[in-house]
C-alpha cells in the first residue's frame, strides 16, 4: 500500500455540501430559537413530584412481574 497525499477540492465540487451544511445549521438555529420563544410563552409548570411518579410507575412497568 502506498500513501497517497490528499488533493484539496475545488470550490465546485464543495459547493453542494458547504450550501447543505449551512442550511443545516441555519434550521437548527431557528429550531432552538422557536422552541425557547415557545416554552417562555407556554407559562407552564413542571410539578417535579408527578414526574418522578410517573418514571417511578415506567421503572415497575419496564422490570414487570
Amino acid at each position: 500500500m502506498e500513501r497517497v497525499e490528499p488533493k484539496p477540492l475545488g470550490f465546485e465540487q464543495v459547493n453542494d455540501y458547504i450550501q447543505a451544511e449551512l442550511e443545516a445549521q441555519q434550521h437548527e438555529q431557528l429550531d432552538a430559537e422557536l422552541a425557547g420563544r415557545l416554552l417562555r410563552e407556554a407559562r407552564f409548570t413542571v410539578y417535579d413530584r408527578v414526574i418522578l411518579q410517573m418514571l417511578g410507575a415506567d421503572k415497575v412497568t419496564r422490570t414487570g412481574p
